[in-house]
């Protein structure tokens, strides 16, 4: 089924499947929106990072600034300053690990170094897990789930489809699609490791317990050796099915399939074709019919006939045919198309005669199965080889379906019987909310017309595995436990048919014939269960999903980090007011800042080259002293090289301030050199 990205809701929306109560909550867009959102969130996040950073290297500067005030090595000024400086963690690593390469000849360099580096390192690493991160939250993978929002809500009405019309031939053909598109999904999911062609169903799979060794599910004497029983356990509506809905409108739903040879030796007769005993459209004149005699069939065949085959058109048919006759009990008794003999008629359950007829194939060699049973040697002269023939024109495989409801709130379960006693049951004695009576009702609507043995008669071909193994009219070897294999693929069809019932529940029919025979929702829970359906509608369809949590955090953590780098300084220059040692130690972060330190350098080389040549004349005033950015007051005024460029490549030795005289001493050493300087080269 191909979906659009009109079928699918946009919003918040909260996946009450998720088990992380952190990630339920998702946000659902255009993939072109998402990969937009996506590209925001690298660019925010390192944005965020780098401030993180700058309120990082603040806190560092800060609380080492109390062991500089004094004399120390010059590297941990140089390492103040790389920390004022530096945009990421990554430089400043880089610089740090310029200082200690240049400084390493001193004992105490590295220990002065590395913390620091590392710690840089360290804080780059997560910058960049949370840049990876971020790309998270925003999921675009091919198997997305999503809510579907679909207005065509309902079953499509197939009451009425006997007159071979336009409109009953598309009801049909819309119906085979889903048995079609089940049994495909059946044979690319079931026994095979890879889960990737399984539909967009949320769940790939339905298992099931089996047991080989059975009681049969009809009087023991109607089976043919052990039966065949496959148990799902309890099926939840959420976990399993796709529904999204609260925990307190949940269900679980149980089915057990229980399947078994039946004995044919009694309840056979043979009869002359007429018009009253055919199952063909023009019976052949003096052709005999070999009659079922399991209970009266609504064909009106006659007696207790249930089904018959024609010998003459069994033995001319060149393909594999299979009919099914079945019952229902309770509310649907009036569906059934036979009534049942006593010894196969079970109130606990639904009942179903599989006649499986292997007609003229011809067996390469012998089998021993009892449904599929061949021994009859046929020898072909133009192949001049010897085949086998069906020892019987039909073989009968019977099966009882029995369904279990239970409330996951209250823990209680009906009894294991019939879908339509079970049903009335779930509403009488568990107490069951709104929004469970409706699911309940959706889900047995699907049972009833979908997900059922009976209904995979409409497709004989393709659900039954023997036709596999035939090519032409030859019949390759089956093994004898080949009806196990037979029910193995039936109940695997009815799991994803129940699975691909819903899906057309909530989704409806895109026909707009169709459309005007639908059966839309009866009730507002049944309404609201159309918009509580997650799939995996594939990247065809251009829908992602947005973490609600990682985009709340983001945006919160780093508009918050953001704010705290943009308000630092002021909040400690106001602190500062109170506090000397903050006032103390967020002037030196200042002047720290490499704007600062130019604007010192000039001041500097205006006292040491008093000339005022080149614009360095101390008749140059600087504002901004306690400030981000310094400025030179007045327009006209430049700035020459300093010292020491490529105009000027002597070195100028600077005094120490106890050699230099207290009137020479520059004023911008007063408040902070209280020791002898080194001599540096410029």
């Amino acid at each position: 089924m191909a979906f659009n990205i009109s079928d699918v809701y946009m919003g918040f929306w909260t996946d009450r499947s998720e088990e992380n109560p952190f990630l339920r909550a998702k946000l659902t867009l255009s993939a072109d929106l998402a990969k937009f959102l996506t590209a925001f969130f690298a660019m925010y996040v390192t944005f965020a990072a780098s401030k993180l950073w700058d309120i990082t290297a603040y806190l560092i500067h800060f609380f080492r600034q109390g062991r500089i005030t004094e004399r120390c090595r010059p590297v941990l000024r140089q390492q103040q300053v790389v920390l004022k400086n530096s945009l990421s963690p990554g430089s400043t690593a880089h610089r740090l690990l310029q200082i200690w390469w240049a400084n390493r000849s001193h004992p105490l360099t590295s220990r002065d170094s590395w913390p620091l580096v590392l710690f840089a390192v360290l804080c780059g690493i997560g910058c960049l897990a949370a840049g990876l991160y971020s790309n998270k939250i925003v999921d675009m993978s091919p198997r997305v789930e999503v809510l579907l929002n679909s207005p065509n809500c309902g079953f499509v009405d197939r009451s009425n489809v006997s007159t071979p019309d336009n409109v009953s031939m598309r009801v049909m053909q819309y119906y085979l699609d889903s048995l079609a598109a089940a049994t495909e999904y059946s044979r690319k999911c079931y026994n095979t490791t890879s889960t990737q062609d399984c539909g967009p169903f949320t769940e790939p799979m339905i298992d099931w317990a089996t047991s080989w060794d059975a009681e049969c599910p009809f009087s023991d004497s109607m089976c043919l050796g052990p039966a065949m029983r496959l148990d799902t356990g309890e099926i939840n509506s959420n976990n399993a099915l796709g529904l999204n809905s609260e925990p307190k409108d949940q269900v679980n739903l149980r089915k057990v399939t229980t399947c078994a040879p039946i004995i044919q030796d009694g309840y056979t007769a043979v009869v002359v074709s007429n018009v009253s005993t055919a199952t063909t459209v023009k019976p052949i004149t003096d052709d005999k019919m070999i009659m079922n005699v399991y209970g009266p069939s609504r064909r009106k065949l006659g007696g207790n006939y249930t089904w018959g085959v024609s010998e003459d058109a069994a033995s001319s048919t060149l393909t594999r045919t299979m009919w099914m006759e079945y019952y229902y009990n309770g509310l649907f008794a009036n569906l059934s198309t036979f009534s049942p003999i006593p010894e196969l008629n079970r109130s606990t359950g639904d009942g179903t005669l599989c006649f499986i007829s292997s007609n003229g194939l011809l067996f390469v060699e012998p089998c021993d199965d009892p449904v599929f049973a061949t021994h009859a040697s046929h020898y072909d002269v133009t192949d001049d080889f010897t085949y086998y023939l069906a020892d019987r024109v039909t073989g009968v495989l019977g099966c009882l379906e029995q369904y279990q409801w239970c409330n996951p709130s209250t823990k209680d379960c009906t009894i294991v019987g019939s879908l339509a006693d079970t049903k009335e049951e779930f509403a009488q004695a568990l107490n069951p909310t709104a929004m469970q009576s409706a699911t309940v009702h959706m889900l047995v609507l699907v049972l009833n017309n979908l997900a059922n043995i009976p209904f995979l008669g409409s497709e004989v071909t393709e659900n039954l595995m023997a036709n596999q193994k035939v090519n032409g009219q030859i019949q390759f070897p089956l093994p004898s436990n080949q009806w196990q294999v037979e029910v193995q693929g039936w109940h695997a069809t009815v799991m994803k048919l129940l699975q691909e019932g819903i899906l057309r529940w909530v989704i409806g029919p895109s026909d707009a014939i169709l459309q005007d025979h639908l059966l839309p929702p009866t009730s507002p829970e049944q309404a609201a269960l159309c918009h509580l359906y997650r799939i995996r509608p594939g990247p065809s369809v251009g829908a992602a999903n947005v973490s609600a949590f990682g985009l709340f955090f983001v945006l919160t953590v780093g508009t918050v980090v953001i704010l705290a780098s943009l308000f630092l300084d002021g909040v400690a220059a106001l602190l500062g007011r109170f506090s000397r040692t903050v006032r103390t130690k967020q002037r030196a972060w200042i002047e720290d800042d490499a704007l600062q330190l130019q604007r010192m350098a000039y001041e500097a080389d205006a006292r040491v080259e008093e000339e005022g040549e080149s614009g360095r004349g101390p008749g140059l005033v600087w504002k901004g002293r306690d400030e981000d950015v310094p400025a030179v007051e007045g327009e006209n005024a430049v700035l020459g090289p300093l010292l020491g460029s490529e105009d000027e490549p002597e070195a100028i030795e600077l005094a120490t301030i106890e050699e230099r005289p207290a009137a020479e001493e520059p004023e911008i050493f007063k408040e902070r050199a209280k020791a002898p300087e080194r001599r540096w080269s410029m």
